[in-house]
């Protein structure tokens, strides 16, 4: 299995500190979210969040979408629609019981 990870950015939202799938796919699908990263699954957030995203980190909401996948993505390839339908198919063919949906009133971080 390979582990990959989606980041999305949008600007500040008010999250519930137990935010449903619900409100999350609305989230994703209403507004869009900037792709900020989509590839392996990364240990460090140092890794991934650069000067100028610290500076404007209190004015964004970040997702981070961890899950895995069979086969090995070329991530290079993928459309930003299709990341979004990628995103998804995940929540839709997965148990709602079996996602782990963590949230700290600002960001959200989603496990499959």
């Amino acid at each position: 299995m390979m582990n990959n990870t989606i980041i999305l950015e949008t600007y500040r939202k008010e999250i519930p500190i137990e935010p449903s799938v619900d409100f999350v796919v609305n989230l994703i699908v209403k507004d869009r979210p900037i792709i900020e990263y989509f590839g392996i699954e990364l240990d460090n957030e140092a890794d991934y969040v650069s000067r100028e995203m610290l500076q404007k980190i209190s004015l964004t909401t970040i997702i981070t979408i961890n899950f895995e996948s069979r086969d090995e993505i070329n991530y290079n390839t993928y459309t930003p629609d299709e990341v979004y339908d990628l995103i998804c198919k995940y929540f839709s063919f997965t148990m709602e019981s079996k996602i782990k949906i963590d949230s700290d009133g600002k960001d959200i971080t989603i496990n499959f």
